[in-house]
């Protein structure tokens, strides 16, 4: 009897799915809202609608000429581009919140402390660096992972020391 559920958490469960349909609803809602006004204002004048394209192409610049992963990029460039108003609003949500930037000085804190005990030859990798810059980026990132290679190709994974 202990597992059953009472009349009022079953209400409660119904009345918490129905909030959030609603919630989601009005959220949809406020979003086609925004981009129709948006879209009307475009209409309407002429200079607004060129203005946030302008905005947008140079964002989407910004982007493309950043050193991160391509396909992430390219989504980027392409939801900007076709709907400029909320490709900008989230991109700006998404890569300008405070929490992110705290989580990646964490992760940098930790990386400076795992790799200050890990050994390089940096003389080995800038002339590497040098010979072939598309190689030594993809040994830049490899770095990362020490490993020792054996004579058939296969690698052995080392712990840090």
């Amino acid at each position: 009897m202990a597992n059953k559920r009472t009349v009022e958490r079953k209400t409660a469960i119904k009345n918490s799915i129905g909030r959030i349909i609603v919630f989601g609803l009005f959220v949809l809602a406020q979003i086609i809202g925004f981009i129709v006004l948006f879209y009307y204002l475009g209409v309407k004048f002429p200079p607004i609608d060129i203005a946030v394209r302008a905005v947008a192409l140079i964002v989407a610049l910004g982007i493309n000429s950043r050193d991160h992963n391509g396909a992430f990029k390219l989504i980027w460039v392409i939801v900007i581009l076709t709907l400029p108003v909320p490709g900008l609003l989230f991109y700006v949500l998404n890569n300008f919140s405070s929490s992110k930037h705290k989580i990646k000085r964490r992760l940098e804190k930790v990386d400076l402390m795992v790799f200050s005990h890990m050994n390089y030859n940096d003389d080995i990798f800038d002339e590497f660096k040098a010979e072939d810059p598309a190689r030594a980026s993809n040994a830049r990132y490899l770095r990362r992972f020490d490993c020792k290679f054996r004579s058939d190709g296969t690698s052995i994974p080392l712990t840090v020391a």
